[in-house]
């Protein structure tokens, strides 16, 4: 390893040092979330599942409604269709 070789190992030590730092930060972090009591996590999570699921059961009544308004719109378009076929073949 000659004198050349000194400043790319600076370099390179300037570059991972700050890396370093931000992955150890990070590591704590993990480590305190983890560590914390489950309670004040699981608190606001039941209560947006709550809210979710009330959310799917309304949307899942309003597409049954639309289901049944799609259903009774085509049954009355097939019935008047019937009604003018019936018409045009009797005149």
């Amino acid at each position: 390893m000659g004198p050349e070789a000194i400043p790319i190992v600076l370099g390179g030590i300037t570059l991972i040092t700050p890396i370093v730092f931000i992955l150890t930060k990070h590591q704590q972090k993990m480590a305190m979330i983890l560590n914390s009591s489950p309670s004040t996590i699981a608190a606001p999570t039941q209560s947006e599942i709550s809210a979710l699921k009330e959310l799917v059961h309304q949307q899942s009544i309003v597409i049954d409604n639309l289901a049944k308004s799609h259903e009774s719109l085509r049954s009355e378009l097939k019935a008047n269709q019937d009604l003018r076929e019936r018409i045009s073949t009797t005149t």
